[in-house]
């Protein structure tokens, strides 16, 4: 028997309400991926052997919003510690907030590291967790000869003693367990794995944490890309560089003030010039000929 209208109409409303729901927006599909090329950028930029991947866990249930308040406080501690680092929030059972980084360290932390010995404890404590048990004293004897083992890199043992006594201290408080390890994976892969964090913490955050936020970098994280896909490297923005140092000005006001308002527009033709006259490698165009190209046509 059919449907009545209005009662299919409801059921047709439900459905799009529900995939509204678990529909990611545009703006978060963007700045997912800029997340991707960002971080495999900073991997290769640093090296696999400079790099480590952390994972901040609460030991307490806390709301997202106090989670990202703290470790917003954390992070301001770690540009001793690291020489850069990107965070994303991750839900995890009952709605329990835990954190991702990427960290760039100041020492090689992968030299000496048995990845065995880390996927042979992993595999334990995650039994164990499951199990709902303790340690037998067989697997306690087991676990610290792997922890000894995963602890042959100095810089390593070292980095970890320092994070744990930050997280430990008093002004911190904070509550929490902490895991830090050589990457172990490529760059791609590493990237997949915080973007997927990423979109599944907007999924997450839907309808129940409406402005909570769910990434965040270090002012010197090494980026490629914007959000909005305005690359960081593009030739046109070395190009109006070349000719703003040829002329002497340092800043977009002083570009204002020299062109107009719509400055960019105005220096179009002269850069296609230069292009053509000398190369399309801006570091190659003498100062002085990017004086005539402007005063030809713009006096």
């Amino acid at each position: 028997m059919p449907l009545s209208l209005p009662l299919a109409l409801l059921r047709a409303a439900e459905s799009r309400e529900s995939y509204r729901h678990q529909s990611i927006q545009t703006n978060h599909l963007r700045t997912g991926a800029a997340l991707f090329k960002n971080i495999e950028h900073s991997v290769n930029h640093f090296g696999p052997t400079h790099t480590g991947f952390m994972t901040l866990t609460f030991k307490y249930d806390l709301t997202p919003y106090e989670a990202v308040r703290r470790i917003k406080k954390l992070v301001r501690k770690f540009k001793n510690l690291f020489r850069s680092w990107v965070w994303v929030l991750e839900f995890g059972p009952n709605t329990r907030p835990h954190f991702h980084l990427l960290v760039a360290t100041h020492k090689d932390i992968r030299a000496g590291f048995d990845p065995s010995a880390y996927d042979t404890l992993k595999a334990l404590s995650a039994q164990v967790l499951a199990e709902g048990r303790e340690l037998s004293p067989a697997e306690i004897q087991l676990a610290n000869s792997l922890k000894k083992a995963l602890k042959a890199n100095p810089a390593l043992k070292a980095l970890q003693r320092d994070v744990r006594k930050l997280i430990s201290s008093p002004k911190m408080r904070f509550g929490y367990h902490f895991e830090l390890a050589p990457l172990r994976k490529t760059p791609d892969y590493i990237a997949g794995y915080f973007r997927k964090n990423y979109l599944n913490a907007v999924r997450a955050r839907h309808g129940h944490f409406p402005g909570v936020h769910l990434t965040a970098c270090s002012r010197n994280f090494p980026k490629v890309c914007w959000s909005s896909f305005t690359l960081i490297t593009s030739p046109s923005r070395f190009e109006y560089e070349a000719v703003a140092t040829a002329l002497g000005l340092t800043d977009m006001a002083a570009m204002k003030q020299r062109f107009g308002s719509k400055w960019a527009h105005e220096l179009s033709p002269v850069i296609d010039e230069l292009r053509i006259r000398f190369s399309r490698d801006p570091s190659r165009w003498p100062d002085r000929g990017i004086k005539e190209a402007i005063k030809a046509h713009l006096g």
